[in-house]
């Protein structure tokens, strides 16, 4: 398929014919976390996305040969924040359980805890990947995500517009917290306690690198 699509893809974008390096734009992407709570009826906790607000990231795209890709993604921990604007609505998340800002910063605190991501320890998270298969459009991404020190392989199939002006990838996956060394929040005896399984949602947008 690739190889049949490739004499109209040059045409169209003939920049594409060397390989491109892309900057993401964290400002224009959305890089976050859906954390749900185990108890969804109860009256205590809530579901909430935890969004990257600033990143640095490239991905070189080959339209020859996308098996060449790259991608480089590093988050500060402390630039992670809970339920910033917009982020409720994007994710349709309940909007009679958005919480006030001083929740926030406490919900942020205890994220970025010892017990927890232990930004003090870990203050990056990562991920990396030099394996791609596919054609534009539909695209399996195969790299290495770490969090809290520890590094998982995670494969994702990515839905990926390069042009020579402009780089979009998004689509979603699922980890544990448990696989990456911390376990699930809780409190008040467990009456507070978020899912091990988290959402992991990517949608990056780039422009050429200088």
């Amino acid at each position: 398929m690739l190889l049949r699509a490739l004499p109209l893809l040059l045409v169209a974008f003939p920049a594409l014919a060397e390989p491109v390096t892309y900057k993401l734009d964290p400002q224009k992407s959305w890089v976050y976390v859906v954390v749900y709570n185990e108890h969804a009826l109860g009256p205590i906790g809530h579901d909430h996305g935890v969004r990257a607000m600033d990143f640095t990231g490239t991905v070189v795209w080959d339209a020859l040969d996308p098996t060449k890709c790259k991608v480089d993604i590093t988050i500060p921990v402390q630039n992670l924040y809970a339920d910033p604007p917009g982020m409720r609505e994007r994710e349709k998340l309940p909007m009679d359980e958005a919480v006030d800002d001083s929740a926030k910063t406490k919900i942020r605190a205890n994220f970025l805890s010892r017990n927890q991501l232990d930004a003090e320890n870990y203050p990056t998270i990562t991920y990396s990947a030099s394996s791609c298969t596919g054609s534009i459009g539909n695209v399996t991404v195969s790299g290495n995500l770490t969090i809290h020190g520890t590094t998982k392989p995670i494969t994702t199939n990515m839905i990926v517009t390069p042009t020579p002006a402009l780089f979009t990838a998004r689509r979603l996956f699922k980890a544990r917290a448990t696989e990456f060394g911390f376990k699930p929040y809780s409190n008040l005896g467990g009456l507070l306690l978020n899912k091990d399984e988290m959402k992991f949602v990517v949608d990056v947008v780039g422009i050429p690198a200088p």
